[in-house]
């Protein structure tokens, strides 16, 4: 009985030992997948368990939040001092409007718009362009004292203002009713202010009805320019051309 159970003993001990190279040569030889077996995987869902997704579609961020996509030569009138700098390198981010300029150095500086008065850019590509800080409480908009920068199209006795406020527009493409956007951009809002002959401002649209609202008192006078030397208003051109003429 006792031989039998060792012989019984050894049988199981070879038994196990087989079991057990069979198992590791399957690991170290896996079978492949039939064609059925990839199918199925290949519709699992992206991000569903077992599944390491990686987004292809999505494509980056289109844009700048600054002025310009490079560095632009001009010269920073600061609030305090009531000075202007040399001429710097420097851009302006739309965004959270401010102001950033280049030192010596090369290293980037930023500067809060309630620092800055006033923004004069030389560029050589472009025209020479103004911007002004003002605050939203300071054009009648809301109590909010934070400065802007504030393109200045037109000033004289009156000022034509620009006001830019870029913003991300993050992508949308994913689910039954997407914009088959692929990518984060940059799109800007924009803004005008005209002021009229008493110095108050007054949000327009770039229409003949909003600037004669805007300044009617003028508007005898503006009927006739704009007769005289055929303006629409629907455009920055126009209405700098139509202050240039009420000016003289």
């Amino acid at each position: 009985m006792e031989l039998v159970n060792k012989h019984t003993l050894v049988c199981i001990t070879l038994l196990l030992l087989v079991v057990s190279s069979a198992s590791a040569g399957a690991q170290n030889n896996p079978v492949p997948y039939s064609d059925d077996e990839l199918r199925q995987l290949g519709n699992l869902q992206p991000g569903a368990a077992g599944v390491r997704s990686i987004d292809l579609a999505y494509e980056g961020v289109r844009g700048t939040p600054f002025l310009a996509s490079e560095w632009l030569k001009g010269s920073i009138l600061f609030r305090k001092s009531g000075r202007f700098s040399q001429k710097v390198s420097l851009n302006i981010e739309l965004e959270k409007q401010l102001l950033y300029y280049l030192t010596s150095d090369g290293t980037p500086v930023q500067f809060p718009s309630d620092h800055v008065k006033e923004v004069v850019i030389n560029n050589a590509k472009q025209d020479s362009m103004v911007f002004q800080t003002f605050s939203p409480s300071e054009l009648g908009q809301s109590k909010n004292d934070r400065h802007q920068f504030y393109q200045v199209l037109f000033n004289g006795s009156q000022k034509f203002l620009k006001f830019e406020q870029k913003y991300l527009q993050k992508a949308d493409y994913k689910g039954a009713y997407n914009a088959d956007r692929p990518y984060d951009e940059y799109l800007s809002n924009v803004s005008y202010f005209l002021q009229d002959d008493q110095r108050n401002f007054h949000r327009i649209r770039l229409k003949k009805k909003a600037v004669l609202k805007s300044l009617e008192n003028q508007a005898a006078a503006i009927n006739r320019i704009v007769k005289q030397h055929k303006l629409h208003l629907n455009t920055e051109e126009d209405v700098v051309q139509l202050l240039s003429w009420l000016a003289k």
